[in-house]
């Protein structure tokens, strides 16, 4: 039984610490101010975008869509799934009627009661042939969709896109200033982007030659305090039919360092634990289990991802000094070298930058990892 999820979105009563956080991503977007969110994975970023998403839908009756890049190849693919997610929120069956390819796509939009009540208006004329359309006109189609759909219904337009950085691969920079032409002309629309690349996102969105320079507010999700996770706890287990004392509770937090998928993972390993054992308290010993277990599981996830740090020189000397709270410029390395090596690991996201010369772990797990780790 999964009562701390780690595979699946949370939702909104599982989310702590960015209440304010999303209040204000609301107000920006419903205002038509678009939204950067970076960071890793595993730390919250698509869990509080739904609930933003379901916010703006449910409380202000804004039209909301949302896809991850991550999971498109083409121009076309996006451009396909950016039609299906805004026109699926009116009719859902449409979404469960299509198929991947673009025929099927023009197929089910043909038999489609929304797209038939659309075809009086002469721009929706294109959805009825879009396996006769070029990849270049189905994009820019795709790209005004939400702002046709925010003039005809008098309602305000959100799409979310996650994993955004991807879209490099897609279409590069070409495809970056189609969007930023497009879409700089959509008054009733806003965008939220995610990404797991922050340090690309920054790049695309903060610097002076990227097509999509300024266009977003950049906002850091805020990290969850350890000690908010202690009430959210003994709620959750005493939900359950078990009781923690409030200084292991708060310990669980300062384990993980607050990191939502880790100290949920914890947690799930806490809880069957003590099912295992018959137990209806976690004591010091469940707590002790369940964090050498989740250490375990978490440094087979660790060793893999650290594989892919070899195509950064002094990398791993780099996250070691800062795990043992040193210099981050050791000894026979030039200050040129440590600082392409920080720059690299805070492109791939792996640290963040507290002030200037010192940096943290986004998790306090990678690194009492590394702590053990002969690098």
């Amino acid at each position: 039984m999964s009562v701390f999820p780690t595979t699946k979105i949370l939702p909104p009563g599982d989310i702590l610490g960015r209440e304010a956080f999303m209040r204000d991503v609301v107000r920006r977007v419903l205002e038509h101010q678009s939204v950067m969110i970076p960071g890793p994975r595993r730390i919250g970023k698509t869990a509080v975008a739904t609930e933003i998403l379901r916010r703006c839908r449910d409380d202000a009756g804004a039209i909301t869509a949302s896809l991850d890049v991550f999971l498109q190849s083409t121009a076309e693919d996006l451009a396909t799934a950016l039609i299906t997610s805004l026109l699926s929120v009116e009719e859902p069956s449409l979404r469960m009627r299509m198929r991947d390819s673009l025929q099927s796509l023009s197929k089910v939009l043909q038999q489609s009661e929304l797209v038939v009540q659309m075809f009086h208006a002469v721009e929706w004329r294109w959805l009825f042939h879009l396996d006769q359309t070029s990849e270049s006109e189905l994009l820019d189609h795709a790209l005004t969709l939400p702002q046709t759909l925010a003039t005809q219904r008098g309602r305000p337009v959100v799409v979310l896109f996650d994993e955004f950085q991807d879209v490099m691969s897609i279409g590069g920079i070409a495809l970056m200033k189609r969007m930023r032409a497009l879409w700089q002309r959509q008054p009733d629309t806003a965008y939220l982007f995610l990404g797991s690349q922050g340090g690309m996102m920054r790049t695309l969105f903060g610097q002076t030659h990227q097509a999509l320079y300024r266009f977003a507010d950049g906002l850091e999700l805020p990290p969850i305090a350890p000690e908010t996770w202690t009430p959210y706890l003994q709620r959750k287990f005493a939900a359950h039919g078990l009781t923690i004392e409030r200084a292991i509770a708060q310990r669980l937090g300062e384990q993980t360092g607050g990191h939502p998928f880790d100290t949920m993972k914890l947690c799930q390993a806490a809880y069957d634990i003590a099912r295992d054992r018959g137990s209806r308290t976690i004591d010091p010993q469940v707590a002790w289990l369940a964090y050498n277990r989740t250490h375990t599981e978490l440094a087979a996830i660790f060793a893999s991802e650290l594989r892919g740090l070899d195509a950064i020189p002094h990398a791993r000397q780099i996250l070691l000094r800062i795990a043992r709270d040193q210099s981050v410029y050791p000894p026979g390395l030039n200050a040129g070298q440590a600082k392409r090596a920080i720059d690299g690991l805070l492109t791939e996201g792996w640290i963040r930058r507290v002030r200037r010369g010192h940096y943290q772990f986004e998790e306090a797990m990678f690194r009492d990892f590394l702590l053990e780790q002969e690098l």
